[in-house]
């Protein structure tokens, strides 16, 4: 592509070269000079075989690409069926006839108005029709202004026409009808380089079509500026470097039209930007303006008739339609500002309140409302099973109950999409059986269809409400609401929940542990504690398992079960894992140091194998406390195969690989248990305390056994916890399990305490 535009610019510019020399050395010039004649004949040829390799080139010819091709190949064309009619007749030594160049323009005028149009249509199914089109006709009427009055030759047929018509009133008639084809054509381009400005596609291409459209005018005026001509070699000069250049800057644009088709679309329909494109601001600004001081500078050195009464005209022309362009910009500014406002309050889903209009609208809500809290149960299996776009449906239904329900009640009412399937609606009563009614309609089971039809999709919702008599801000009574459907979602029964006064004290409980969570951490009342593992066979100490334990100044001791759940909700579990898996590590130095050496076992979450950033820091905190990672067996909940944990599963392997012993803990809880063993390399599992528990039970007994025995024959190890009394370790030692930990053995001990316990273990049992 590039070769063969680059052979028709060296083409170009040799033709120009021998025709200047052949024309112009020292003589005047004549326009019955068949040499300048052959000269355009051969550059439009060029052209035409330009545009037959472009529109074969271009693999998605659609409308603008035909459009551009097929102006530009019409008016070249006509320019070459002009040229052979006026060489003929040259040679003949006879006038064109009126009705050949009477009917060229006619065509020249049709053309141009066809595919002004056609480009016009093409534009109008954008939404940025309105903007281009208004600012290409503010760029282009000061131009025209300037340009119009006299035409010079830009496609050589004004030119011919002058020196060949005849009969003036013919001649005026036809003249008027080709300005006006001009002006068609000029605008075409114009509109053509505001369009692309905001579709990346062809900026480069109309930028050099427009560049052809200016550049006789400036030619012909830096020609007397220069004073270096007199005015026929000047004249001659104009017309042949206006033709060279003007193929040279088609050939490029030709070139680049071809190119572009490669550059991804870029089309800007976002308001703001195009009533605010800089772009369009600095050439609407500066280039009316830079033409007209052009034309007054260049007209010192002219002996014309043109008066300063047209500076003036067109100086006002320009200034007026800025301002008058910039007030309507001013204005459409505003009402965008207005439109950006009201949407920024808007969910663009549901087309219902978002929390930004929630929080706006609610200012009136002062006391005496309820507000209920709700989410859609199981929304995330709606999307994984139905489709994204089944689960926007979901939303839009519960938005549009919200909407039916408030239409229904004759109380003041507000609702809106609080954020993700997390919606509110609050109504200005704390009337009992308004409250009941609306929990009684919030609870109901509701059936949507899915895209195909072809299944019913359950919506239900967990909801929770909190009544507001006092003067609470409203984002209190969120969190309030907010937190009694949390604990609706943990019932079987899936009832609506009030905030009263037990929740309250529960609420104040878990709001308190969030707060002072980072704190109590860094000041190490979050600690370790370690509970023995004990062989069953033998009650020898064989290892510990690392637990936490959280002594705050408040709620004083607490257990796992009562800040696990809250630190999970808080998204903190992968701080908190760490944090104790570096304490384990601590007390395994402490160990050595004391020449005592375990197998130390650590809880690592779900939640934290999540986070991308966790086995780098896990292995480098072994690395730091110089630990052999084969002494460490991380301890797994058995959900780890659960759907979308394939990320989790990796990383697993990425510390199995590193050394890491892995331990399945609480397994058999869920259906996919022996899945696991085959998922991915383990080499412990560990059985809950809930079948300690039942383990009178035969089936229970049996199901124990089997896991029991698989591991063995697979050469898995396993652990049993929560061991309370000696017939539950009997039990063990009759299935064969190699060890076993719970306060039969011992409680979990602070780590002076487990060495304690350790020593005293080996003076009893290992002798």
């Amino acid at each position: 592509m590039r070769l063969f535009f680059l052979i028709q610019v060296l083409i170009t510019c040799f033709v120009f070269i021998i025709s200047n020399k052949l024309d112009f050395s020292g003589t005047y010039f004549s326009y019955n000079n068949s040499i300048y004649i052959l000269t355009n004949i051969i550059w439009n040829l060029q052209i035409l075989i330009s545009i037959i390799y472009t529109s074969k080139k271009i693999k998605n010819n659609d409308t603008i690409h035909k459009t551009l091709i097929g102006v530009l190949s019409s008016i070249y064309l006509l320019s070459t069926i002009d040229l052979v009619w006026v060489l003929g007749y040259m040679r003949m030594r006879q006038t064109i006839p009126i009705y050949v160049n009477s009917l060229l323009i006619i065509l020249f005028f049709l053309t141009t108005f066809y595919y002004l149009a056609k480009l016009i249509k093409y534009i109008s199914r954008y939404k940025i029709f309105y903007i281009v089109f208004r600012d290409s006709l503010i760029a282009f009427i000061p131009i025209a202004i300037l340009f119009f009055d006299s035409l010079d030759n830009i496609f050589l047929i004004t030119f011919l026409k002058s020196l060949f018509l005849q009969f003036e009133n013919v001649k005026f008639t036809f003249s008027v009808l080709e300005k006006i084809s001009m002006i068609f054509y000029g605008f075409f381009v114009m509109l053509l380089f505001m369009f692309s400005i905001y579709k990346k596609k062809f900026r480069k291409a109309s930028t050099f079509l427009l560049a052809s459209f200016f550049v006789s005018n400036f030619i012909y005026y830096s020609s007397y500026v220069l004073n270096i001509l007199d005015d026929n070699v000047a004249y001659a000069l104009h017309i042949s470097l206006n033709n060279f250049l003007h193929i040279i800057l088609h050939l490029m644009f030709l070139y680049y039209l071809i190119k572009d088709q490669y550059v991804n679309e870029e089309l800007i329909n976002n308001e703001h930007n195009q009533i605010n494109n800089k772009i369009t601001n600095i050439f609407l600004g500066i280039i009316p303006l830079l033409f007209l001081l052009l034309y007054i500078y260049v007209s010192k050195f002219i002996d014309s008739s043109i008066s300063p009464y047209k500076y003036i005209k067109v100086t006002i022309i320009s200034i007026t339609l800025l301002i008058f362009r910039d007030a309507l910009v001013l204005d459409e500014n505003i009402k965008l500002l207005k439109n950006i406002k009201k949407q920024s309050k808007l969910d663009y889903l549901c087309e219902i309140y978002n929390r930004i209009g929630f929080n706006s609208a609610s200012r009136s809500f002062k006391n005496n409302y309820t507000l209920f809290f709700f989410d859609i149960k199981k929304f995330k299996d709606i999307n994984d099973i139905y489709g994204h776009e089944s689960g926007d449906n979901a939303l839009v239904f519960v938005a549009n109950l919200l909407r039916s329900i408030s239409e229904d009640i004759d109380k003041e009412t507000l609702f809106c999409r609080y954020g993700g399937d997390e919606f509110i609606f609050a109504i200005k009563s704390v009337d009992k059986n308004y409250i009941d009614n609306l929990s009684s309609h919030f609870s109901k089971k509701r059936y949507i269809n899915a895209l195909n039809n072809d299944y019913k999709i359950c919506i239900k919702l967990d909801v929770g409400y909190s009544v507001n008599t006092e003067s609470k801000h409203i984002s209190r009574v969120v969190q309030e609401a907010d937190y009694a459907m949390y604990v609706s979602k943990r019932n079987v029964s899936g009832a609506v929940v009030e905030f009263d006064s037990k929740l309250k004290d529960e609420f104040d409980r878990v709001n308190l542990l969030k707060k002072e969570f980072k704190n109590d951490l860094s000041n190490k009342k979050i600690y370790a504690v370690y509970q023995p593992k004990v062989s069953i066979d033998s009650n020898k100490v064989l290892g510990y398992e690392t637990l936490c334990r959280w002594n705050n100044d408040v709620l004083g001791e607490l257990s796992p079960n009562d800040f696990l759940p809250v630190i999970e909700n808080m998204g903190n579990m992968n701080v908190l894992d760490v944090y104790i898996f570096e304490e384990a590590c601590k007390f395994q130095n402490l160990l050595s140091c004391e020449g005592i050496y375990q197998q130390c076992s650590v809880n690592i979450s779900l939640k934290t194998l999540q986070n991308p950033s966790t086995c780098e820091k896990i292995i480098k905190i072994t690395q730091n406390y110089n630990i052999n990672p084969k002494n460490i067996t991380l301890e797994i909940l058995e959900s780890i195969t659960s759907k979308n944990n394939l990320y989790i599963l990796e990383r697993i392997k990425t510390l199995s690989d590193f050394g890491f012993l892995i331990s399945i803990d609480d397994f058999g809880t869920e259906y996919s248990s022996l899945s696991k063993l085959f998922t991915i390399k383990f080499d412990e599992i560990k059985i809950p305390i809930d079948f300690v528990k039942e383990i009178d039970n035969m089936v229970q007994f049996n199901v124990v056994k089997y896991i029991s025995n698989l591991a063995n024959e697979l050469n898995i190890k396993t652990v049993v916890e929560g061991i309370e009394n000696e017939t539950q370790l009997k039990v063990f030692q009759l299935l064969n399990f190699n060890s076993a930990q719970g306060f039969y053995f011992s409680r979990p001990l602070k780590a002076e305490d487990y060495i304690t316990f350790y020593k005293e273990n080996i003076k009893k049992y290992w002798k």
